[in-house]
C-alpha cells in the first residue's frame, strides 16, 4: 500500500511537471497591446463547404475589422446548401466580399480544403494571406491585435488558435477532451521552436508562403495547417501560435455526431498514423486520470467498510491530493475555452469516450472510411502503406508532428 501511495504522489508530480513543461503555454494569456495601425497589404481567404449556418457571422466579423481595403474572398468548395447565397448577400452589403466558386481540381490527390485554400491564395498578389475558417468569429480588435503581434515580433506567420464554444454538454465534453489532449501532446509554435499552428485564423507572409510551396506541396493533407507551420519553421521563418485566444472564437461543431466525425478526421493523423502512439497516449491517460479516480474510490470504500483506518485514510488523502492537482491543472487549461463547466467535472470519465473515438479514427483511416461533410477520403492518408498520395501525406504529417 505504501508503493500505491507513492505512485499517487508521483502522479501529482507528473501533473505539475506537465504544467511547467507544456500545459501553461496553453493556459496563460500574455498581455498584447492593440495596434492603432492595421495597414498590412492583405487578402482574407475563407474556405467554405456547407457553412450556411456560420459563414454570415464570420463575414460580419471580418467586415467589422475596420480595414477598408482588405478584400475577403470566400471560396465555395462545392457546397450543397445556401453557403453561396449567404456570401452573395454579404457581398451586396459590402463590395469587399467576393464569392469564388471552386471547380474540382483536374489533378488527383487534393484533399478538398487544400485545393480551396490554394485557389483563394492565388486569386491575389497581396503581401499577406489571412486564412480564416468559415465557423470563426473575430472580435472587432482581432486583426489590429494580430498586426501588433506580427510587427512586434517580426513574424512571418501568426496562428491565433480560436477559443472553442459550445452550448451543448455532449459536444463540450468531447471538445474538453480535445483541448486537454492537445495541450498535453503538443506545444504551440513560437519563433525558433517547432510546434502546432491551427488554421482557424492563420496569417502568412506571401513570400514565406511561396518559398515553401504553399498548400500545393500539401495537397493530399488533412492536417494542412500544422504541416504548413512546420514547413515554414524548418525553412527558417518566424512562426507564432497564440493558443485559445478570446479575440477569435469558433463554434466548431453543432452536434455530437458532427463533433465525433470532425475529431475522427484529425485524431489518427495527429498520432502519426501510429497505433503504438495511441496506446502510449492511452497508458498515460490511465496513469494520470484513471489511477487517481480509482484510488479515491478504493480509499473511500475501505473507510466505509471499517478497514484499517490509518491505511484507508492515507490512501484517500493521497488520492484526493492527486485529484485536486489534476483538476486544478485541467481547470486552468479549460478556463481558456468557452465550454460547459460540467465538462471539467466529467473529463476523467469522458476520456474513455475519447479513447473510443481514437480507436474509431484508427479503424476509419486503416479501412479508408474517413468522411467529412459528404466527402469521403478513402485515398488520403489511409495508412503508411496506402496509395501514393496517402503515403506522401502520411509522411508529411509524421514530419510535422514529430517535432511537437
Amino acid at each position: 500500500m505504501t508503493a500505491w501511495m507513492v505512485a499517487l504522489f508521483g502522479v501529482c508530480g507528473l501533473w505539475l511537471l506537465l504544467w511547467r513543461l507544456r500545459l501553461r503555454d496553453w493556459a496563460l494569456t500574455p498581455h498584447v497591446a492593440v495596434s492603432s495601425r492595421a495597414d498590412m497589404d492583405a487578402i482574407c481567404v475563407v474556405p467554405a463547404r456547407d457553412e450556411e449556418a456560420n459563414v454570415s457571422g464570420c463575414l460580419a466579423s471580418l467586415r467589422g475589422q475596420g480595414r477598408e481595403a482588405m478584400e475577403i474572398i470566400v471560396v465555395d468548395d462545392a457546397s450543397t446548401d445556401r453557403t453561396a447565397e449567404c456570401v452573395l448577400e454579404a457581398g451586396q452589403q459590402d463590395p469587399r466580399v467576393r464569392l469564388m466558386r471552386c471547380a474540382a481540381s483536374q489533378d488527383e490527390g487534393w484533399s478538398g480544403k487544400t485545393w480551396a485554400l490554394t485557389c483563394g491564395a492565388e486569386a491575389s498578389s497581396a503581401a499577406w494571406l489571412i486564412f480564416c475558417d468559415a465557423d470563426t468569429i473575430l472580435d472587432p480588435d482581432a486583426l489590429s491585435t494580430a498586426c501588433h503581434m506580427i510587427e512586434d515580433e517580426h513574424l512571418d506567420c501568426l496562428s491565433i488558435i480560436p477559443q472553442m464554444e459550445s452550448s451543448k454538454l455532449s459536444v463540450s465534453v468531447l471538445l474538453s477532451c480535445l483541448a486537454l489532449a492537445r495541450a498535453i501532446l503538443f506545444r504551440p509554435a513560437s519563433p525558433g521552436k517547432c510546434g502546432m499552428v491551427q488554421g482557424g485564423f492563420l496569417a502568412v507572409r506571401r513570400s514565406a508562403f511561396d518559398a515553401v510551396g504553399g498548400f500545393r506541396k500539401l495537397r493530399g493533407s488533412l492536417l494542412e495547417d500544422v504541416e504548413l507551420g512546420n514547413a515554414l519553421h524548418h525553412a527558417g521563418f518566424r512562426v507564432r501560435a497564440q493558443p485559445s485566444s478570446p479575440w477569435v472564437r469558433t463554434v466548431m461543431y453543432g452536434s455530437f455526431a458532427e463533433a465525433w466525425q470532425g475529431i475522427c478526421k484529425h485524431l489518427y493523423p495527429a498520432m502519426e498514423y501510429s497505433v503504438f502512439r495511441m496506446m502510449m497516449a492511452a497508458t498515460a491517460y490511465i496513469a494520470l486520470v484513471v489511477f487517481p479516480v480509482v484510488s479515491f474510490v478504493m480509499g473511500a470504500r475501505m473507510m466505509l467498510r471499517g478497514d484499517t483506518q490509518s491505511v484507508a485514510t492515507a490512501l484517500t488523502v493521497a488520492a484526493l491530493a492527486a485529484l485536486l492537482v489534476m483538476y486544478g491543472v485541467m481547470g486552468r487549461v479549460l478556463a481558456r475555452e468557452s465550454l460547459s463547466r460540467f465538462s471539467l467535472a466529467l473529463a476523467p470519465f469522458s476520456f474513455v469516450l475519447f479513447a473510443a473515438l481514437g480507436l474509431h479514427s484508427a479503424h476509419a483511416y486503416t479501412h479508408g472510411h474517413v468522411s467529412w461533410k459528404g466527402r469521403r477520403y478513402a485515398g488520403a492518408c489511409t495508412s503508411r502503406g496506402g496509395a501514393a498520395a496517402g503515403v506522401d501525406a502520411a509522411d508529411a504529417s509524421s514530419r510535422a508532428m514529430r517535432c511537437i
